[in-house]
């Protein structure tokens, strides 16, 4: 079997955390940089990423994060910040052309240009949904990289972003004018010897009912 399928059969969403347990540097660099290299549709990266240690922090948020253990037990929480559209259009799309497009190959940039709207508009989603789908990919693959390192993951919605963005407002964590949450995530180490670490077994629908080859 793949590690990575073995990863995820196994891995489990942590409900309780050592609340010792402190992140390596490298441990950090390797989901930080899993997350940075996620695949992103047409290459934009419409998302910036706060990595919160602090716990000061994270325990004003817990109230937010519908009183989560985790949100100040865990060694650290992860957020996607994505940007807004007049942010996107005019910022970050014209500067990933500029690092990534070489000059002349102007067609390239405009396609940039028209494949954002037009998977906006073929999807009928608005623009931080898209911000917010390309978030969701980098977690997923900050989730594999966290369990091939042995650190317990747990991505989170249950929050109230708008909420949670005014504590980070007030730490100059966001602008809000320009930037939104799209996800979030725990991480660190399963506390094993509480009550509760996880939620029942973890059990998944049969492949037949699943997925289907269609050769």
């Amino acid at each position: 079997m793949s590690k990575t399928v073995e990863y995820l059969k196994t891995r489990r969403s942590p409900k309780k955390y050592v609340e010792s347990y402190k992140l390596s540097d490298q441990e950090k660099e390797v989901i930080l940089e899993a997350s940075r290299w996620a695949p992103s549709s047409v290459g934009l990266e419409p998302y910036r990423i706060l990595f919160i240690e602090n716990k000061e922090i994270r325990e004003e948020m817990k109230e937010f994060c519908w009183n989560q253990p985790g949100t100040a037990t865990s060694s650290a929480m992860q957020i996607w910040i994505g940007y807004k559209e007049e942010i996107m259009k005019n910022k970050i799309i014209p500067s990933q052309n500029e690092r990534n497009v070489p000059e002349g190959f102007e067609k390239a940039r405009e396609y940039r240009v028209l494949a954002y709207e037009n998977v906006k508009s073929g999807f009928e989603i608005d623009n931080d949904q898209f911000c917010a789908r390309q978030a969701y990919i980098s977690l997923g693959c900050a989730l594999v990289a966290a369990e091939e390192i042995g650190i317990d993951f747990c991505p989170i919605e249950g929050m109230l972003p708008r909420k949670i963005e005014k504590i980070l407002e007030k730490h100059n964590l966001i602008d809000l004018e320009n930037e939104f949450i799209c996800v979030a995530a725990f991480m660190g180490k399963v506390d094993k010897e509480s009550r509760n670490y996880h939620a029942f077994d973890k059990l998944r629908r049969e492949k037949n009912e699943v997925y289907k080859i269609v050769e």
